[in-house]
């Protein structure tokens, strides 16, 4: 009798737990109430302090790539130079079979100004080079720009399904606590009716332990999710 009835206990907590299971996806959920994944995550990738300073290293690269090709304008150099003079000329004239010797007072205003290039044979030999390596650097922080953007966008994504699955794993462990409750509540009343042993008694009020630390570690791991998501995304994850 003692052993029927225990049997009967177990499979009515089992058949709460199946239940609990196959509950109702339609009702209102916390993703009904949450950013969709898409908002999720650009607003991660938006507020990304890591992916910001990358931003910021792109930049500094560029800029650097910049100069390196301009590198060649210090080595130019400019000049420039004036003249004044002033003197007499004297100069020969005919003129209807005449000549005389005529004196002309000559002024001169000069000046000279340029540009000149002297570019030192190593820089001639390298410069290709350097622009090189500053462009394989600008490449290189935009490929680990891309690398940040996808861990992001991944540690979004898991985070997301982990909290819907914690949601569903909660509402399991609620209906397993309110079963195994119930459960212990017909042993414990059996018990006190001598109908059952204080063994099987300690086996039900076991399994109604394990059901409560279930649904409890079920809320901690659902809060952890979710406020890890809401600090990595940068605004609050749920509609308003």
């Amino acid at each position: 009798m003692k052993s029927v009835l225990l049997v009967l206990i177990l499979i009515h907590w089992n058949t709460l737990i199946a239940f609990g299971q196959s509950w109702d996806n339609t009702q209102e959920s916390i993703k009904d109430n949450m950013l969709s994944l898409e908002q999720l995550i650009e607003s991660a990738l938006n507020n990304s302090p890591e992916l910001k300073s990358q931003n910021e290293l792109i930049n500094i690269k560029s800029s650097e790539y910049k100069i390196q090709k301009k590198n060649w304008a210090e080595y130019v150099s400019g000049f420039g130079s004036v003249s004044y003079g002033a003197g007499n000329i004297m100069t020969g004239v005919e003129t209807a079979g005449t000549n005389f010797y005529q004196l002309t007072n000559n002024q001169n205003f000069l000046y000279n100004v340029g540009l000149q290039l002297r570019i030192p044979l190593k820089h001639a030999v390298t410069s290709k080079h350097l622009i090189k390596i500053r462009t394989n650097e600008i490449n290189r922080a935009v490929y680990q720009r891309g690398e940040i953007e996808q861990e992001i966008t991944i540690r979004v994504i898991e985070l997301y399904n982990n909290i819907l699955l914690e949601e569903q794993l909660l509402h399991i462990r609620s209906q397993a606590v309110q079963s195994s409750n119930t459960a212990f509540a017909v042993t414990e009343k059996y018990f006190m009716e001598g109908n059952t042993s204080a063994a099987d008694l300690d086996r039900i009020f076991s399994m109604k332990v394990r059901s409560e630390e279930g649904f409890a570690k079920s809320k901690i791991e659902l809060t952890k999710h979710f406020f890890t998501l809401r600090e990595i995304v940068g605004v609050p994850i749920l509609k308003r």
